[in-house]
């Protein structure tokens, strides 16, 4: 083997998402000495997604919500390539990078994550700021308000996406900007099915639920339109056919793609393009590759939505599986929650949780959020993470509720 075209790992982990980081935890916990480990990720660092509107809202850092995915593999005694895969072969076992270096697996897992939807209408790439992939969102964010606060006049911000993701942008958006003295109007827009149509909880899908969020939006000044359907980004502007809206700051939050080059490679895929998966989380037909996270489809439970909080849950089983599968020993079902602790951040140090058909509002709210995730952030962070040859200790999931 040549080591600068080929490397080959008996547990290949593609990318640094929320699951993948609690499988390198629970190697840094429970060593494997037999089992050679390799993880690739085009960027050391992964950004927690729960906590980034809670960035763009003001109130934490980029350290705050940043996993040091290359520091936490060479915890767990894992090899780290630094490098996009392109290509997977399934039969082949084997991950392609961009530079033409090949990985052999013996088991490989995926935890890539997705692009934004939308991305192909015109002048999205041009003038639009895509809330994905996250971390290119995150260098972008505080780049873009710093640049619209400048000219001192009124900012017109247009959000795009009625999901859960483009509401909180809304309201984190409109509390920074408030909080930096500048003049602005936001505006949501979308359709309405984007939040009403998507199986993010019974309890969320409901009209007192959305009247809520109305009434929270009209108090702060957010207009609020569902009948709008994007056709193109222009610049000062985004339309929907003939109608347009003057805009100085675009964001997209208009869901989750499938990257490329999944939709490319010879897997399973769902009419969306994203890697089909059963219910232990292997891609179907391909007992020796899993997926997990935004990339993954499980074809058990096609309602659930590319939410972070799903891809933290699918963490333990995926652990759990890729060590039963290197050990021979029998597999286990994730079984996806379908009603959940959601809490929206508002901005202002304030937000929204739901559950069971039951909605409350406040700073207490905020704060609750605010400890489940720096709970579930200290686990990853340096003083959180045990040493390799440590004895570990079984950590439980986060956010539980």
């Amino acid at each position: 083997m040549n080591e600068f075209t080929e490397v080959a790992a008996d547990l290949l982990l593609v990318g640094g998402g929320h699951a993948h980081v609690q499988v390198l935890e629970s190697l840094c916990e429970h060593p494997l000495p037999e089992v050679t480990v390799c993880v690739i990720s085009d960027h050391p660092h992964a950004l927690y997604s729960g906590m980034v509107p809670g960035l763009v809202a003001g109130d934490y850092e980029v350290g705050q919500l940043s996993i040091d995915v290359a520091a936490l593999a060479a915890r767990a005694r894992a090899r780290v390539i630094l490098e996009p895969a392109v290509h997977v072969d399934p039969a082949r076992k084997l991950v392609r990078l961009r530079s033409g270096r090949v990985c052999r697996y013996r088991v490989a897992s995926l935890d890539v994550g997705s692009t934004i939807r939308a991305a192909g209408i015109p002048g999205v790439a041009e003038f639009a700021l895509p809330t994905r992939p996250i971390g290119r969102f995150v260098e972008r964010v505080e780049r873009e308000l710093a640049a619209a606060t400048e000219t001192r006049r009124r900012l017109r911000v247009v959000v795009v996406g009625l999901g859960i993701a483009g509401i909180e942008l809304a309201f984190t958006l409109d509390a920074r900007l408030r909080a930096l003295g500048a003049l602005a109007q936001i505006q949501l827009v979308g359709r309405s099915e984007e939040l009403v149509g998507r199986s993010e909880g019974n309890a969320r899908r409901s009209p007192g639920y959305l009247t809520r969020l109305h009434d929270l939006a009209r108090t702060r000044g957010i207009e609020w339109i569902d009948d709008f359907e994007l056709s193109a980004v222009e610049t000062g502007a985004v339309r929907s056919g003939s109608r347009r809206l003057e805009a100085d700051l675009v964001v997209l939050a208009t869901g989750a793609a499938p990257h490329a080059w999944l939709r490319d490679s010879p897997l399973p895929t769902c009419a969306r393009g994203f890697v089909r998966v059963s219910e232990t989380l292997q891609v179907v037909g391909v007992p020796s590759l899993f997926a997990v996270g935004d990339c993954a489809a499980m074809e058990a439970a096609p309602w659930v939505p590319k939410a972070g909080v799903y891809a933290v849950r699918m963490g333990p089983v995926v652990t759990r599986n890729l060590r039963a599968l290197l050990a021979g020993t029998p597999l286990e079902r994730y079984t996806p929650q379908r009603d959940f602790l959601a809490i929206l951040n508002l901005g202002e140090r304030r937000a929204l949780a739901t559950k069971w058909g039951v909605s409350v509002s406040g700073r207490l709210v905020w704060r609750l959020k605010d400890a489940i995730d720096r709970r579930f952030m200290r686990r990853f962070q340096s003083e959180g993470l045990p040493s390799v040859v440590a004895a570990g200790r079984s950590r439980s999931s986060p956010e539980e509720s």
